[in-house]
């Protein structure tokens, strides 16, 4: 009851709340007692073996300073390649919406996506699943274009069956997408159950042309899955991860011709059940091979289906009710253009070199907190300051002699934080506010 009533707690968005939590800290305590906290001198644990937090050991505490590097602070040039190329000549970059038979959701969806800045129903097409009647209207009475897919049940049945017919829609609706826009490099992938800030499209029109100048990236997302109200503040902060979040996403069509011949279940008797999911095969180090997605820190999507096939009510009121996505429209982004080739700031600090220099300069700075209750002490204190709290814990849980669950999901719950600790990982990083705090949590364990 009281490790429900500490998540609860952490989660709220009244900071006055955290002081409570000074009752709570031996409870915590006992909870993660796996996951001790390091003070700098777990820098050179020999079991850490990130190169890049390695990197982050200040020869000094005394004389760290919290001054950004330039590097991180200078607009870059769009680099050569297809997508820099199609965006500066002012191109856009189409929309695909996979649909079933959710017309409702799908007509709210569609509504909201008409308010996006730049929408235009010629860079838009719906794949329908199956032929239901209600959503075929709802699509043809906004005249946009739609296909429809033949949605044969799969010979296996349940869950494993559920996904095989969902990632056949997707490898289909994909193929057909880019013989739809036939001169598009990517395309934006979208499903019936989302709501779309009013940058939704800017924000992927200055994001992509990135992947043209940085190889470590593979793919652009809208989404953040920790994006919650409590954790969030830059509007135009971008993050970097290495699990695949989805939800509103860039697949280029260079990266669809690598990955479409293995693309799962084509032949479902020779695939593994627990990759039959096509996003679970995504996020396969088989597939991302060490790149990383490039994600905004506040989500430019909201997932409003609380019922799907794999979504529930308490699952959508637990990790999606609270999402904070933007809604402000005086947010705008840069695109690059003949006349102008240079990509917005929060773009160009996105990329390999420039991200890695901030994250190891604003950690030379940090406050580390070697106790429980010096970090909820600093956690609840209202000073601006960056915080590092290192932590040395598996981030899947694993049950224990006694039958108890030990794991990252401790931690993610004091913070309020997804309970899979690799959700919004960046090489044992994960980066987000708590009030004025900018919090840098890395992880030690090997995995």
């Amino acid at each position: 009851m009281l490790g429900a009533w500490l998540s609860c707690c952490c989660r709220s968005r009244g900071r006055t709340l955290l002081l409570l939590c000074f009752v709570s800290v031996t409870v915590f305590v006992f909870q993660v007692k796996q996951a001790e906290l390091f003070g700098q001198a777990s820098f050179r644990n020999p079991s850490f073996g990130d190169h890049l937090l390695r990197r982050a050991v200040p020869e000094t505490t005394t004389n760290a300073t919290s001054v950004i590097p330039t590097t991180s602070q200078v607009e870059l040039r769009a680099c050569d390649g297809d997508l820099s190329y199609f965006i500066q000549k002012g191109f856009s970059l189409p929309v695909l919406l996979l649909a079933h038979r959710r017309a409702e959701r799908l007509l709210e969806t569609l509504r909201s996506l008409a308010g996006v800045r730049g929408f235009s129903v010629n860079d838009i097409l719906v794949s329908q699943d199956g032929s239901d009647e209600e959503v075929a209207k709802v699509v043809d009475s906004m005249n946009i274009s739609r296909i429809s897919h033949d949605a044969k049940p799969p010979v296996n049945s349940g869950w494993r069956s559920a996904a095989l017919r969902i990632a056949r829609h997707y490898r289909w609706s994909i193929d057909a997408a880019f013989k739809h826009f036939n001169h598009t490099p990517g395309i934006i992938i979208v499903e019936d159950d989302l709501r779309f800030s009013p940058d939704f499209l800017e924000y992927f029109q200055a994001a992509a042309p990135v992947l043209d100048c940085d190889s470590t990236l593979w793919i652009v997302s809208a989404w953040n899955d920790n994006g919650f109200d409590h954790l969030v503040r830059e509007p135009k902060g971008l993050l970097r991860t290495q699990f695949m979040p989805g939800l509103g996403w860039l697949m280029l069509r260079r990266l669809w011709k690598e990955l479409q011949p293995n693309w799962p279940n084509v032949d479902e008797r020779r695939r593994e059940a627990k990759m039959c999911n096509w996003d679970h095969w995504l996020r396969s180090p088989q597939q991302h091979q060490g790149r990383s997605v490039l994600y905004p820190q506040v989500p430019r999507v909201f997932h409003h289906g609380s019922i799907g096939t794999f979504m529930s009510l308490g699952l959508h009121e637990q990790y999606f009710q609270h999402i904070f996505y933007n809604q402000d429209s005086k947010i705008t982004w840069q695109r690059p253009t003949v006349d102008s080739p240079w990509l917005d700031l929060a773009v160009s600090a996105a990329r390999l070199e420039q991200y890695e220099d901030r994250i190891v300069w604003q950690l030379r700075s940090a406050e580390t907190p070697r106790s429980m209750p010096a970090l909820v002490k600093a956690l609840a204190s209202g000073t601006a300051s960056v915080l590092a709290i290192w932590i040395n814990v598996n981030p899947e849980d694993v049950k224990t002699r006694s039958g108890a669950k030990q794991g990252f999901s401790s931690v993610a719950k004091f913070f309020g934080l997804w309970h899979e600790g690799q959700r919004a990982l960046y090489r044992g990083l994960h980066e987000f506010w708590w009030g004025k705090k900018h919090v840098f949590l890395l992880n030690l364990h090997p995995k």
